[in-house]
């Protein structure tokens, strides 16, 4: 195992959500299973366009996270899609919302 590691990439968000696993997965899980308690269609795509509200950049980054993982494991196969401004535009996947919340840490 590595004592020190970097990681770069041009996805803020991704690189973000890794931190925040590192740092804060307990309160990450917490946040995960409120969204899994509303999955529905509606609920969905009132957290995709999250990042269209001219306060998202003023959310804190564990909301973000969560957004992220949360579209992520929901939409359409799983795909990452965003727009030319960088909003993420996947539609709802056909599958019932079926991650296990903590087999992701």
């Amino acid at each position: 195992m590595f004592n020190n590691a970097c990681m770069n990439n041009v996805n803020f968000e991704l690189v973000s959500m890794y931190k925040q696993i590192k740092n804060h997965s307990k309160k990450l899980i917490q946040f995960l299973e409120n969204h899994k308690q509303n999955y529905d269609k509606k609920y969905y795509y009132s957290i995709r366009n999250l990042n269209r509200n001219e306060h998202y950049k003023e959310f804190s980054h564990i909301k973000k996270t969560t957004k992220f993982i949360y579209l992520n494991k929901t939409c359409y196969n799983e795909l990452y899609k965003v727009t030319s401004k960088g909003q993420f535009n996947a539609s709802i996947g056909i599958k019932i919302l079926i991650f296990v919340i903590k087999s992701l840490f």
